[in-house]
């Protein structure tokens, strides 16, 4: 078993709506269970009312704010890496993305990307080298994202809240020959450690984890 475990589905009440955890909580919850890192996640979507205007366009710099107070958190065990959980206008779906940078933010992601159509969105993130992740793809009333468009699927989701099938991700990802990753899909407190990724390393930046997750050697917490 590889040895550092990384959370890759957080969110915090900073940004995402729906979250009541700070990101204060999440890291104390996470450095307590032994992960060696997080992914801060937070939503890029319409209740995102602190990044996002009233007419539906993305500010970065106000969702970097929320970043950067996750960062305060780091230690030399502890890392703090950034990512989102996109959801389009159109239909009900959301994607993971990985590989974000503080440059990309805010100069490669467009303040319309909530309007863009998903065949627009694999074609940014490929421009752009980010990993394109459909999020719990077997909920109910999540849409069904055409395997080719994406570099993986979330298999594991491990909010309690909902049912996301599982088991259907990981035979979905096994069939179209998909990357998987684990998250616990933190919200509040009380929700960690029931999902993460370990890796054989330290992940020290996120074009390390974007190296990491394509070599396809990590193992998924489930």
């Amino acid at each position: 078993m590889s040895k550092f475990l990384y959370e890759m589905h957080m969110h915090s009440a900073g940004i995402s709506a729906c979250a009541t955890a700070t990101v204060q909580d999440g890291c104390k919850e996470y450095k307590q269970a032994g992960y060696s890192g997080v992914v801060l996640t937070n939503h890029i979507n319409p209740w995102s009312h602190s990044c996002v205007t009233e007419d539906g366009l993305f500010i970065p710099q106000l969702y970097l704010e929320e970043f950067y107070r996750a960062k305060e958190e780091e230690t030399s065990d502890f890392k703090v890496l950034l990512g989102a959980e996109l959801r389009l206008n159109e239909g009900w779906v959301e994607f993971l993305l990985y590989g974000l940078t503080e440059d990309i933010l805010l100069h490669g992601i467009p303040e319309n990307i909530m309007f863009f159509s998903q065949p627009m969105i694999r074609d940014l993130t490929r421009e752009l080298d980010i990993l394109l992740f459909q999020s719990h793809p077997f909920r109910n009333g999540i849409g069904i994202v055409p395997p080719e468009w994406l570099d993986g699927i979330e298999i594991h989701n491990g909010c309690v809240r909902h049912d996301s099938r599982n088991d259907i991700a990981q035979l979905w990802a096994k069939k179209f020959g998909l990357l998987g990753v684990s998250g616990s899909d933190y919200h509040q407190q009380g929700d960690g450690g029931t999902g993460g990724v370990w890796f054989d390393r330290r992940i020290g930046d996120e074009r390390e984890l974007v190296d990491a997750l394509r070599a396809g050697t990590h193992q998924c917490k489930i």
